[in-house]
């Protein structure tokens, strides 16, 4: 036989139609299912559960209790806007924001990345203990040196502020 009269792998009739009407059925589900998170995710359907897992991921992490008011998310945009956020560590707040506003990059999320495009900051207040090995409050998670797991890494093209107030004491020079 030539090259030109071989067979085809799968031969033209019933089975040919079948797999066609499989691919486009696959097709319009994935997109459905698309549809519908994009659905969700917009009109804060999500945002509960969105809500719990930011705070367990939070938690689990770097030990920090979170608490904010609205979160908002719009998929099309790659933004979510959380109002009136608070972390605490421990028992101390260590930063509050009257409005955080993240842009997200799509791409590094696919591969476990988490990269911001742009961060802007309404009303951001933070308090930051000094002593004598550095910043005493900060979390593990967010600390200069050797941590217990994985280190926290997020990549942040540009970070603004408004309103911004920062207090950090220092510590009472010895004598």
């Amino acid at each position: 036989m030539s090259p030109a009269q071989e067979q085809p792998l799968i031969r033209r009739g019933p089975v040919r139609k079948w797999l066609k009407r499989l691919a486009v059925w696959l097709s319009a589900l994935v997109l459905g299912a698309l549809g519908v998170l994009v659905w969700a995710l917009e009109t804060g359907r999500a945002a509960d559960f969105l809500r719990e897992e930011i705070r367990g991921q939070l938690a689990d992490a770097c030990g920090l209790a979170t608490q904010f008011d609205a979160l908002k998310i719009e998929v099309l945009e790659r933004q979510i806007s959380l109002s009136d956020l608070e972390l605490h560590h421990g028992q101390r707040r260590l930063l509050s924001v009257q409005k955080a506003t993240a842009k997200i990059r799509i791409l590094p999320l696919l591969y476990g990345r988490v990269q911001l495009q742009s961060v802007l900051l309404e009303g951001p207040s933070a308090r930051l203990a000094l002593g004598s090995q550095g910043v005493e409050n900060l979390p593990a998670c967010m600390a200069a040196g050797d941590t217990e797991g994985p280190a926290l890494t997020i990549g942040l093209q540009e970070l603004r502020m408004d309103d911004a107030a920062l207090e950090l004491p220092l510590p009472a020079a010895r004598r």
